[in-house]
């Protein structure tokens, strides 16, 4: 990769740093952290990022994968138990109890893959109504990640996984 192909991205501002068995293997940067001041991004620059929680989060995990600590077909049960005995919610339930046990259990693929069955919080219909009744969006209004994610567990899934993209 070189630096024409990362400033042909298009980007206002931005990093790519690629390391591999912790040596540099590539790194540019492109655009000013301060437009106005027309100061340069750097790389020791300290940046938020935004909407970046499954690509680190995946980077994360893939980095496990390469431990051998997990693997990618494992059941999400085996390190959350909160989601061992989930249902499914049946097509045109109009109550969250309208549900059917899940034929395969979810697993490290589904959740990599968006294909868990677990609904975004910005769907239409009767889990989002409950994520936002229970504040479950926010894990500091919910009580902490742990709370959250045990009320997650509990609620039907919105299709079987594996079976559907989102």
């Amino acid at each position: 990769m070189d630096a024409a192909i990362c400033r042909h991205w298009a980007l206002a501002r931005g990093a790519v740093l690629i390391a591999r068995h912790g040596e540099l293997a590539f790194f540019d940067c492109a655009g000013h952290a301060d437009v106005e001041a027309k100061r340069p991004w750097q790389r020791d620059l300290i940046a938020r990022i935004y909407s970046m929680t499954k690509p680190v989060t995946a980077v994360a995990l893939m980095m496990l994968y390469e431990e051998a600590r997990l693997h990618l077909d494992d059941p999400v049960e085996a390190y959350l138990p909160e989601f061992k005995n989930r249902q499914l919610l049946i097509p045109g339930a109009t109550s969250l109890d309208q549900t059917v046990p899940i034929k395969t259990k979810i697993t490290i693929h589904h959740l990599l893959t968006p294909t868990s069955g677990l609904s975004l919080f910005t769907n239409p219909g009767l889990l989002v109504e409950a994520y936002a009744k229970e504040k479950l969006g926010l894990a500091l209004s919910y009580g902490g990640l742990d709370k959250m994610v045990r009320r997650i567990a509990e609620l039907p899934l919105e299709w079987e996984p594996g079976t559907k993209w989102q």
